[in-house]
């Protein structure tokens, strides 16, 4: 038996890979905002869903990277100190 998947999480998912793509092609800022976008959505779907746990983690952490490349270290330090209070 199989279930479909939230329309959040695909939402996610293609944040994350176009995040990924637009990293590649060096284009950070876009990279950051992608990935800025699917942590938000998977913080607030993650108290009813606990699949999107992987997703939270995998972009924060990509967020936090993009973040210290594009000189905001302090804005990465932050959202990462955020979400580790949660």
């Amino acid at each position: 038996m199989t279930c479909t998947l939230p329309r959040e999480l695909t939402h996610c998912y293609s944040l994350i890979f176009t995040g990924e793509a637009a990293q590649k092609n060096k284009n950070y800022l876009r990279a950051a905002l992608c990935f800025e976008e699917c942590r938000m959505l998977a913080e607030k779907a993650l108290i009813h869903n606990p699949i999107f746990a992987y997703a939270l983690y995998r972009t924060a952490r990509k967020e936090a990277q993009m973040l210290i490349y594009l000189d905001a270290q302090k804005r990465a330090f932050r959202m990462l100190r955020k979400l580790l209070s949660k």
